[in-house]
């Protein structure tokens, strides 16, 4: 990150640079120009990781990748940065090849607050979860906690850490001709649409089989009725 002559942030990518008149403002444009299909993921390539992050915005890849070179992690994680939210290519998946774990953070606004941006995060999992499958987990930051930058002014990297202890990790089937039979069960109408293919499909728990245990109480305690009538 370096400021022009008119105090403009920029931030350097393999094909341009993303300014924005200041850290405060949203406002950002890049020079030159380029398309949605050219935007590339910030930071430098840090490839064979077994662990790697992915967060929203230059900001929090640079405050992560500041956290994780004071704790000496640089050699087994990894930092990239999404330019914006919904800005995800499938093509994106080969910088986390090696990958094990993929934890991804994403902006954690007020659905009160912001709205728009709560959609647009909603929006944008599942394209990350797909292109990514079993290794990527969705971190949610504490309530009242934007992004990576607000979380390490309030906490350090052993409080991360325990963030990343709790969150729950997704079982996941790969169904190469259609849903997970107990999906086909749960809800027939995607087991007859035509768009289900090869694609990941969460696994649903089998019911336990159900106890009678409760059908002969409440048989018991009819016959019990009729003894007493």
């Amino acid at each position: 990150m370096t400021t022009d002559d008119q105090d403009r942030v920029r931030f350097p990518y393999p094909n341009a640079v993303k300014v924005r008149p200041s850290l405060a403002e949203r406002m950002r444009f890049w020079d030159p120009p380029i398309g949605s299909d050219q935007i590339q993921l910030y930071g430098p390539d840090q490839p064979g990781k077994d662990v790697y992050f992915l967060v929203e915005g230059e900001s929090d890849t640079m405050c992560l990748w500041q956290q994780l070179e004071a704790e000496g992690k640089l050699d087994t994680a990894g930092v990239y940065g999404l330019p914006g939210v919904n800005t995800w290519r499938d093509e994106f998946a080969a910088k986390f090849e090696s990958a094990k774990t993929v934890w991804v953070i994403l902006d954690n606004d007020d659905p009160y607050e912001n709205p728009q941006a709560v959609q647009s995060v909603e929006a944008a999992w599942p394209g990350i979860r797909r292109s990514l499958g079993r290794k990527a987990i969705r971190v949610r930051l504490p309530k009242g906690v934007n992004d990576i930058c607000e979380f390490f002014l309030a906490y350090d990297m052993a409080a991360l850490r325990v963030v990343l202890r709790s969150t729950p990790r997704a079982s996941w089937h790969f169904a190469p001709g259609g849903p997970h039979p107990e999906t086909r069960r749960s809800c027939p109408r995607f087991a007859r649409s035509p768009r289900w293919g090869r694609s990941w499909i969460p696994a649903v728990p089998q019911r336990p089989p159900r106890s009678d245990l409760g059908r002969r109480k409440r048989v018991l305690a009819v016959h019990h009725q009729h003894r007493r009538c």
